[in-house]
């Protein structure tokens, strides 16, 4: 059984740790809860395996449920810790995230750890902190680079504390700035990495602009005489990173022709990239035409039996789809246009291309270029 097992102290990687001033802590002993929200797993290291998390806090373990077969476990499970001492005293308690592969025996179970103090979340704002990514390690061997993520919320009740429930995550967590939102043990480098994006060209790019439009922007000599009512260019967001193409004006098949690059630190938790396209509006916020996600786990292999390829893709055409390509002002089906569900109209397609690079992450001046 390898749930409550004791956490492997033995040359655990430094951690990190709280940095305010704990003088200033009540030395009253109080009861306190600890609420341990084991979110999800990505990227776990190995092949076939039925994950589990340990959670450590103190010298209290508690588990989340065994998931079956996958390298990205969905356990969103609370884990309840209760302590009675004093805040100076519960800063200093350590907290250990342990993932393990339940089918191997108790000594080789260990996928990957990561170690902090409650000092750290005691410090954050309310005494807890949201849906936060840790890198699992090998506690023995820093060397060995990142085994895997957990997403993990923790909140520290005292007397008198009401607990803030966390927002819902989503799979639009991949457009947030997950680097910024990552804990990893000191010492630990990740691997620098860009993602070049080019963006070719489009087709058949839908009419956006209604008649009410067309006709104020002729009266403000905005257009002139032509029915080209669509100013097209493409957003390229990875990683909480975002980055556009040139707009192209008054054409239904615009030619970019630009390369777009996104620095990323390897391995990422992100799994998708989107594709947005868009539409340059002169009266109101731009238009979102439609929205492609590319699917990176399909487009990369990391078999460990295998040497495996970075996310590669194209040239090749992707198809858009959103709301049906009737234009109307107010279009209650616009979500389609922002990923959010399955699009039931063509709207277009792009000639693009991905590659990834590691080694070094672009400058300023390299994020955005034409293809010559």
């Amino acid at each position: 059984n390898l749930a409550n097992q004791p956490p492997r102290r033995k040359n655990l990687i430094a951690a990190p740790r709280s940095t305010m001033d704990r003088s200033k802590l009540s030395t009253k002993k109080q009861d306190f809860q600890v609420r341990v929200n084991i979110h999800e797993g990505r990227k776990l290291l190995g092949g076939n395996i039925h994950p589990v998390c340990n959670v450590h806090v103190g010298k209290q373990s508690k588990h989340t449920r065994v998931q079956k077969s996958t390298n990205k476990p969905l356990w969103d499970e609370v884990l309840f810790f209760d302590f009675n001492c004093s805040a100076f005293d519960l800063c200093d308690e350590p907290v250990t995230i342990e993932v393990l592969n339940s089918r191997k025996i108790r000594s080789d179970s260990l996928i990957g750890a990561f170690k902090f103090d409650l000092g750290l979340v005691y410090e954050s704002n309310d005494h807890q902190f949201f849906h936060k990514w840790v890198l699992l390690t090998d506690p023995e061997d820093k060397e060995s680079g990142a085994k895997g993520y957990v997403k993990i919320s923790i909140s520290i009740l005292g007397p008198g504390d009401k607990l803030k429930i966390p927002p819902k995550s989503s799979s639009a967590d991949d457009l947030v700035d997950i680097e910024s939102n990552l804990l990893r043990p000191a010492g630990v480098q990740l691997q620098p990495a860009t993602y070049t994006v080019k963006i070719y060209k489009a087709e058949d790019v839908p009419k956006m602009d209604t008649d009410y439009f067309e006709g104020m922007k002729r009266v403000l000599r905005m257009q002139h005489g032509d029915h080209d009512l669509v100013d097209p260019y493409m957003i390229v967001s990875f990683a909480g990173k975002k980055l556009k193409t040139k707009v192209m004006y008054k054409t239904y098949t615009p030619e970019w022709d630009q390369e777009l690059n996104i620095g990323v630190q390897m391995p990422s938790m992100c799994e998708q990239l989107m594709l947005r396209l868009m539409d340059k509006d002169h009266f109101n916020r731009d238009d979102i035409i439609a929205t492609h996600f590319l699917q990176l786990t399909r487009l990369s292999s990391a078999d460990p039996d295998d040497e495996g390829f970075l996310p590669t893709f194209g040239p090749a055409y992707v198809n858009f789809y959103g709301s049906p390509r009737e234009s109307i002002v107010d279009d209650e089906l616009e979500p389609l246009n922002r990923g959010c569900g399955e699009g039931c109209s063509f709207r277009g397609r792009a000639l693009v291309e991905l590659t990834v690079n590691i080694g070094q992450e672009p400058s300023k001046d390299e994020l955005i270029r034409d293809i010559d």
